[in-house]
């Protein structure tokens, strides 16, 4: 599967899970964005290059006792995204070192099975 086809499949998952309360995803882009700003451009730095192409945030308690009684915890997940001949890039191979050492989950995918399989529905 193209990145691209993999990357509109996985958004629309990602809704579906969103819509039902499952879970908070959204998209990170990476790089620049060259904008009008009063009547010139301006560049806007977006997520560094290699940060992953989606982030997920879920509710760790999925049998949740009253707040008073426990500590509310939460799951990160960073999903990069590949075609079946993708790589990871230095940036990217750093992006996950960085995130997994603080605790949060990384994984690369490379069809919507597998992140089936990570988040389900």
């Amino acid at each position: 599967m193209r990145e691209s086809a993999l990357k509109s499949a996985v958004a629309d998952y990602l809704e579906i899970g969103r819509s039902r309360g499952k879970w908070h995803s959204d998209r990170l882009n990476s790089g620049k964005l060259i904008a009008s700003y009063k009547g010139g451009q301006r560049a806007i730095n977006l997520c560094r290059p290699g940060t992953a192409d989606f982030f997920v945030i879920q509710n760790a308690n999925r049998n949740d006792v009253p707040f008073a009684y426990s500590f509310k915890s939460v799951r990160l997940v960073f999903l990069e995204l590949k075609s079946d001949t993708g790589k990871q890039r230095p940036e990217q191979i750093q992006f996950e070192a960085d995130v997994t050492f603080q605790g949060a989950e990384y994984y690369v995918l490379r069809s919507i099975e597998e992140l089936q399989e990570v988040l389900p529905l």
